[in-house]
């Protein structure tokens, strides 16, 4: 899971931004429409993460990362041949279909929730440094391939390489439960199973088995989906034009490139950090620290355009936000910020959603 994580930056979500400009220089693609091409890539993966956390449930992520992975592929090397903006839009929906990087990461969650229960925001903080790796190989990478060959070789490489890592190592490694090979979450040893029971059912003993009916009726549960959806509303408008915004200001585009890394690396060691606590202190804390961060990295960013807006503390106190400093601190700021699982509150611990519905759980928080 944290190699399909780290390959995914590579894939259309961090370096996105890093194909904008000459794309859009290009093909006098506006920069409205690459915003339209982002949100289509959401709106189509909140209407099938109800149907892909389904089909995870029944065939698990060695089949669905394989499929997903093949899709985004697909229509990445269509990205490399494209003349018009339609095409973008309608091939950024493809990808959106089975979304493999951000909080709607289905087939690279859900697995690590269903193989751990007691140690699952450890697991996930172990996993989660897959994103701040692939970011310092694949973000450096996409601007030296855009320089070297352009941004159409660029996306055809990227999917290659994304799909050349993604589908074998899924379908040698990946299985869908630990139960299905006679094991217990956590590496706990496997109880006497009774006669006549099924012998792939969970049977961990700490763990409160939940119906997705069940899950969709608990007020925790839609307050979850409303942070999540207004974090990504804020956090996505931002996210996809930063990067052609700092070129558009003269600064190097390979400084950016290092830069918007650096924040993923920022991002990930926080995300190991939280990971680590969410056992020791309660996620509510957690989560309302690293919003609190989000919010105070995008209030600065503001700040660079509007020095005298009141909005954020002035220069007397903040003198590093310099505007001749925006490339070293590219949201660095947002150390832990949405979509990471270090503060990720969906389940954790025992007393939540069965992991035997994890994927029909989760599917109605990612979109």
């Amino acid at each position: 899971m944290a190699s399909a994580a780290a390959v995914s930056m590579g894939m259309g979500s961090l370096n996105f931004g890093l194909f904008i400009k000459p794309m859009g220089d290009e093909l006098g693609i506006s920069r409205a429409t690459f915003g339209w091409a982002s949100t289509a890539r959401q709106v189509s993966s909140a209407g099938t993460s109800p149907f892909v956390g389904s089909l995870l449930d029944r065939f698990g992520s060695r089949v669905m990362l394989p499929v997903s992975a093949a899709i985004t592929v697909a229509a990445m090397i269509g990205l490399g041949y494209m003349h018009s903006a339609w095409q973008l839009i309608a091939l950024f929906s493809l990808m959106g279909l089975v979304g493999m990087s951000g909080p709607g990461a289905l087939v690279t969650t859900v697995p690590v929730m269903k193989w751990f229960v007691r140690n699952r925001g450890k697991a996930i903080a172990y996993t989660s440094l897959g994103v701040p790796l692939g970011a310092l190989i694949f973000l450096p990478l996409t601007q030296v391939l855009i320089d070297a060959w352009g941004w159409r070789t660029a996306w055809i490489v990227l999917g290659i390489i994304g799909g050349a890592i993604i589908i074998p190592l899924s379908i040698i490694f990946v299985r869908r439960q630990p139960e299905d090979m006679g094991l217990q979450p956590d590496g706990d040893v496997a109880e006497e199973v009774e006669e006549g029971s099924d012998p792939t059912a969970p049977v961990f003993a700490g763990e409160r088995s939940w119906t997705t009916a069940e899950a969709v009726r608990s007020p925790v549960f839609w307050r979850l989906v409303a942070v999540f959806s207004l974090v990504a509303l804020g956090v996505g408008t931002v996210g996809v034009h930063r990067i052609p915004a700092f070129q558009d200001r003269g600064l190097d585009a390979g400084v950016i490139s290092i830069a918007a890394a650096l924040d993923a690396v920022a991002a990930g060691a926080a995300t190991f950090t939280m990971g680590m606590l969410v056992r020791r202190v309660a996620v509510r804390y957690l989560g309302a620290a690293g919003f609190g961060f989000l919010g105070d990295s995008e209030c600065a960013d503001d700040l660079h355009d509007h020095r005298d807006d009141g909005l954020c503390l002035d220069d007397r106190v903040r003198p590093w936000h310099r505007r001749d400093a925006v490339p070293a601190e590219l949201h660095m700021g947002r150390v832990l910020r949405q979509g990471t699982p270090g503060l990720d509150p969906r389940p954790r611990d025992a007393d939540h959603p069965d992991r035997r519905r994890r994927g029909r759980a989760c599917r109605w928080i990612c979109p």
